[in-house]
């Protein structure tokens, strides 16, 4: 029983990955100008992505952090949601944390207007504001997952 418990409880937490990764990537995909093929394949490679990153989150850090909270008898879907988000927010804030690189500049395409992102290797403002919004994708990507552990885990131990 509990060798299926942590089977559904893993596939719940990656595959809802899939459609928060859609309504993630979908606004940017219908105002390009991507032909249907690149779309696909843009789809395909954030799914894949998001497989490799979310499986061993999920069984290094999520399996280990649930049954701890379950021991102490904290194991509710709600509680569940804000330890996958605080993990996937902390993973990605100590990840992506912005390095002083003094000559290194860059910018890109944020939502059709170019933006300096960083500027002899300080962040400017907007490159502040895409390393937030990142954040919270993350941290959303999390919330779910851990949700959805939390449903898999019930939903494998019902009688």
């Amino acid at each position: 029983m509990q060798i299926k418990s942590h089977i559904y409880a893993f596939l719940s937490a990656l595959l809802v990955q899939y459609p928060v990764g859609l309504a993630f990537i979908a606004p940017i995909l219908v105002v390009s100008s991507y032909s249907l093929a690149r779309a696909v394949e843009t789809v395909g490679f954030y799914w894949f992505a998001t497989t490799i990153v979310a499986a061993p989150i999920i069984l290094l850090i999520g399996i280990p952090v649930f049954h701890l909270l379950r021991r102490r008898g904290a194991a509710s879907k709600r509680v569940l949601g804000l330890a996958g988000a605080v993990a996937a927010l902390a993973i990605s804030a100590v990840l992506t944390w912005p390095i002083h690189s003094e000559g290194f500049s860059t910018g890109q395409n944020y939502y059709g207007v170019f933006r300096d992102m960083n500027i002899d290797g300080v962040p400017t403002f907007w490159g502040w504001v895409r390393y937030v919004e990142d954040l919270l994708m993350f941290s959303i990507h999390g919330l779910l997952g851990g949700m959805a552990f939390g449903f898999g885990w019930h939903k494998a131990n019902l009688k």
